[in-house]
């Protein structure tokens, strides 16, 4: 059941960065403020309380994954705003980097392979 839930919120998030690699390539740095913004303004999962059945199935490293996709979202809103091509590519490098940690983590465990780095 807390997996259905997760799954809910991670197909629409499929959905967000498909829309933000179109974009990305493109170079619609309209666009990519949006998508990204999108991303940022998705409903963060709370860390987990007593008692809290889908937060408390997930590692730690989840949530500090969440804070850097966050981050990275943010970044680059900032650098798609600022028409900076070379600052949009890195950051979503860094941002594509943050989602297949996420998924290495739901779908593997808690075995880190990267240091986290917001």
């Amino acid at each position: 059941m807390a997996r259905q839930a997760l799954r809910t919120k991670m197909v629409r998030h499929g959905v967000q960065m498909e829309a933000l690699v179109s974009r990305v390539v493109m170079l619609d740095d309209d666009g990519v403020a949006r998508a990204a913004g999108e991303i940022f303004d998705e409903p963060a999962l709370a860390r987990p309380v007593a008692g809290d059945e889908l937060n408390g199935l997930l590692p730690a490293r989840f949530f500090a994954l969440q804070d850097e996709l966050k981050t990275r979202s943010r970044r680059l809103v900032a650098a798609s705003t600022s028409r900076d091509h070379a600052a949009i590519a890195e950051e979503f490098g860094a941002l594509a980097k943050s989602c297949v940690s996420c998924h290495e983590v739901y779908l593997h465990g808690d075995t880190p392979t990267a240091e986290v780095r917001p």
